[in-house]
């Protein structure tokens, strides 16, 4: 499912709408309109090739001389800097959490090409994330809801179901970039 084009083209779409939203607004540090800079990067994590128009970063700068700055829209695709997908990173600390399911760091490695340390890392980050106040505002909503543990594996079983995994997991991801928007 990771990896099909079905799948990359719903979160291609996901931030390209995010960016037509922030395009309508001005720039935010100089009020100048802001025009379409997006650029492609190389993701890390997929055992697939991606095709080039699902790596693209959509990203804005102001056209304002003397500004000129870069604006960055949300992003269900790309997580900040870091050169793997958001899924992967989520993925993998959500395999790593169930541990019945045998995900070792070794095969972690193996199927996502992705270091000990990284993994470990992002375990941190995840549940940094999770501890904020922004995910404590809707812990109880979701446990009510659904009965799943707040944590990568939690969520997973929370928003994706058996039939629709790709629709589930790209509502799991818009949830998650709402949370971190959050004031």
């Amino acid at each position: 499912m990771i990896g099909r084009p079905s799948f990359n083209q719903i979160l291609h779409e996901i931030d390209s709408k995010y960016a037509e939203d922030l395009k309508k607004e001005p720039c935010p540090h100089c009020g100048g309109s802001l025009h379409t800079a997006s650029y492609v990067r190389k993701p890390r994590g997929y055992n697939v090739e991606i095709p080039e128009e699902y790596c693209i970063r959509q990203s804005l700068c102001c056209g304002q001389e003397g500004c000129r700055r870069r604006v960055l829209p949300r992003s269900v695709l790309f997580d900040g800097r870091r050169v793997y997908f958001r899924i992967i990173i989520l993925l993998a600390v959500a395999l790593k959490e169930q541990r019945s399911s045998g995900y070792t760091f070794e095969r972690l490695r193996l199927e996502f090409g992705v270091d000990v340390r990284t993994v470990r890392r992002w375990q941190v980050m995840v549940r940094e994330r999770f501890a904020k106040g922004d995910f404590q505002t809707v812990r109880w909503r979701i446990l009510e809801l659904s009965g799943f543990e707040i944590s990568a594996w939690g969520l997973f079983q929370a928003f994706v179901k058996d039939k629709e995994e790709e629709a589930g997991m790209a509502r799991l991801l818009g949830f998650l970039v709402e949370m971190e928007r959050a004031p």
